[in-house]
């Protein structure tokens, strides 16, 4: 893999050189060929983002989705996770509906959009309408030059952010080699569920709410978040009162059952950062490719309390490992 995006880097360098000097050629916002460090305020195929882009590049691009809550945009979630131990392009996503395309306030702000229907006016504009627009993401990234034409990228998120990984891994539009969650629902169930505890009101369902809740049932559609057994890690605050950890290990189990021995046998691992003694739930080397990290004392906030370096600490060795 490094040898691989060190090749591809450095011919890219000079196709941008080429462009760059070229008097009929426009000069792109973004090219990954530029050097760095530095930081590109961009839109990739209308979606708003940061990209971060280090010094040397030995890892395939990592696309990061923030959450609803804090971290809660592209700067705030670049801030707690820059991964700078990470040499990869860091790519940090505007969810839809928040941020530059947030709704004006009145009749279709977030607020009013949720106490209408959460699902049909928050959950899947925002979560499932991020994992569609994952396609047109990546494709942007190689005309820019951050990816091979067949490369892969890894994903990250966080809350719904997690839920539109798991989204974008069943849809399977988009090449994921590895991906992340932290304190995500596993379903629209799991997240109107939450919405009823902290409310203290009962959801309405309708029949496109129960098809959305279908179509994002992430584990009876585990054998097609499986089909390319993508390492995925899933970080799990103990106090989390949003997603459990009985939720990701339900997921995780039910995608073992479809990973056969590529799961490296491990399904749950309770404990701190990656050295923490705890963590001895057959870890096997880098053939593990499904864990569930259970981080005691961590809300769903997690980067504003003491899970902050336990989640930086664990994204940061699940991509090395798996890149």
């Amino acid at each position: 893999m490094d040898t691989h995006y060190k090749a591809f880097i450095a011919a890219a360098a000079l196709v941008t050189a080429t462009l760059l000097h070229s008097p009929n050629a426009a000069a792109e916002e973004l090219s990954c060929a530029d050097a760095g460090p530095k930081v590109v305020n961009t839109t990739l195929a209308g979606v708003p983002a940061l990209v971060r882009l280090p010094k040397s590049i030995t890892h395939r691009p990592v696309i990061l989705w923030h959450g609803l809550g804090p971290p809660a945009d592209p700067e705030a979630l670049m801030q707690a996770l820059p991964l700078d131990d990470v040499k990869a392009i860091k790519v940090y996503l505007g969810l839809p509906l928040t941020g530059a395309r947030a709704p004006k306030d009145g009749a279709d702000g977030l607020a009013q959009r949720q106490k209408r229907d959460y699902a049909t006016l928050i959950f899947k504009p925002i979560v499932t309408g991020a994992a569609q627009e994952l396609p047109a993401v990546v494709s942007a990234l190689r005309e820019r030059l951050c990816l091979p034409k067949e490369g892969a990228v890894d994903l990250f998120g966080f809350s719904a952010g997690g839920t539109a990984v798991l989204a974008a891994l069943t849809e399977q539009h988009a090449r994921i080699a590895a991906a992340i969650t932290v304190n995500a629902p596993i379903g629209l169930d799991k997240a109107i569920g939450a919405l009823e505890r902290a409310t203290h009101q009962t959801y309405p369902w309708s029949p496109e709410a129960r098809q959305i809740a279908e179509q994002t049932n992430f584990v009876r559609r585990a054998a097609e978040i499986a089909r390319n057994h993508p390492a995925l890690l899933m970080l799990q605050g103990a106090d989390d009162t949003v997603s459990s950890p009985q939720d990701a290990d339900a997921l995780v189990h039910a995608l073992e059952l479809n990973y056969g021995g590529a799961s490296g046998n491990s399904r749950v691992a309770v404990g701190g950062g990656p050295g923490d003694s705890r963590r001895k739930s057959g870890d096997v080397g880098g053939a593990q490719r499904l864990k569930v990290v259970v981080m005691p004392g961590v809300t769903h906030q997690w980067a504003q309390g003491p899970g902050l370096e336990e989640v930086r600490a664990n994204v940061a060795e699940w991509l090395n490992r798996h890149g």
